[in-house]
């Protein structure tokens, strides 16, 4: 195990990593220079763009709810806390295990190594100190010591609690500051409020409702299991854990909060620029044809259908690039949802990158 968590989500990149896919085992480098080194054909790059940390602690528990210690992780929702989430990294494969043990030895094979770290024990000592003394009145119990699946569990999460972001030039003006906008930010503001309903799914304080949505994203990349390990090639999102066709491809709805710090955009990292995230809404849930070598209607279309075989994308997926639709957005009207999307970068990011390795 010698990728860390830092390795993918890191302070210079406002805990994220900035490439489309993460890169985890076998991987060199940091950040969007990061690539595989490995002739292994089973290792490919991670399924999904990966998520940045900040405010992860705030997440909701259910959609439209407020932050909640209990709240959804994972872009398919399937753990409930950052307790609960912590440790599953290490048991995927191409993410941090590899061949260094199995999925259901993780969480104690990474404990073990952790114990051998000089400087760690005390810290945890004075961290858990009901641990501390069930472990000095069991010495022999190796399930007893202070560095155990809860404690590190819970020292993960603890640190993630930590990392909050909620001074940016929206707060400023959700606090009564009228002049923390610019004009274009204002104008961008009445827009995603208001005609564009960007704020139907992204509200309240972490700009998010927690739903589960299918918006139409195109697949990219090996798949959560992909066909070099006998798996579909496929990321059907919260099916995956449900079983339930209507929940085929429906992933969590982000938090906008420094979204501007956190490209490229959609769990597939597929969008390159925050307009273009935009543009995609704007057109109903499709990439810009500009934006992709080759495309054409035709192919714009089948592509939304290989996302939405069943007609379940969410109705709030309506195009809006009509000029003759009353719901019809200009590229000023765009250009202004960037900016105030831009609004949302807290102001105290600024952290030096500390190399994780």
């Amino acid at each position: 195990l010698d990728t860390s968590c830092g390795t993918c989500h890191h302070p210079a990149l406002a805990w994220a990593d900035g490439r489309p896919l993460g890169a985890g085992v076998t991987g060199v480098g940091l950040g969007p220079d990061r690539v595989l080194d490995s002739d292994d054909p089973h290792i490919t790059d991670m399924p999904r763009n990966v998520p940045t940390n900040l405010n992860a602690g705030l997440s909701s528990a259910t959609p439209g709810g407020m932050p909640d210690p209990d709240g959804i992780m994972f872009y398919d929702s399937r753990a409930k806390s950052l307790e609960v989430q912590a440790l599953q990294p290490t048991a995927t494969f191409d993410e941090m295990r590899h061949y260094a043990y199995s999925d259901s030895a993780a969480a104690d094979s990474v404990t073990a190594r952790l114990r051998q770290i000089p400087g760690y024990e005390p810290f945890f000592r004075n961290a858990f100190p009901v641990y501390a003394d069930s472990m000095d009145a069991h010495p022999e119990d190796e399930s007893k010591h202070v560095i155990r699946v809860g404690s590190v569990e819970m020292a993960l999460a603890a640190y993630q609690r930590e990392l909050i972001t909620l001074s940016s030039p929206y707060d400023d003006y959700v606090a009564g500051d009228d002049n923390a906008l610019s004009d274009a930010q204002y104008r961008g503001l009445d827009l995603f409020f208001g005609r564009a309903r960007c704020g139907s799914c992204h509200y309240g304080p972490m700009l998010s409702s927690y739903e589960m949505l299918r918006v139409g994203v195109a697949h990219s990349g090996p798949g959560r299991v992909p066909t070099t390990r006998g798996g579909t090639g496929d990321d059907v999102g919260l099916m995956e854990h449900t079983g339930q066709g209507a929940d085929k491809y429906r992933f969590r709805t982000p938090s906008l909060r420094n979204v501007e710090l956190t490209g490229p955009w959609f769990r597939n990292g597929t969008a390159m620029s925050l307009r273009e995230t935009v543009e995609f809404f704007w057109l109903g849930g499709r990439m810009p044809a500009e934006d992709i070598p080759g495309t054409d209607v035709e192919r714009l279309i089948d592509s939304r259908l290989q996302v939405d075989p069943d007609g379940l994308l969410d109705p709030r997926m309506v195009p809006m690039n009509d000029p003759a639709s009353e719901d019809f957005l200009s590229d000023q009207d765009i250009d202004d949802i960037v900016e105030f999307m831009k609004a949302l970068t807290d102001k105290t990011i600024d952290s030096p990158f500390i190399d994780p390795t």
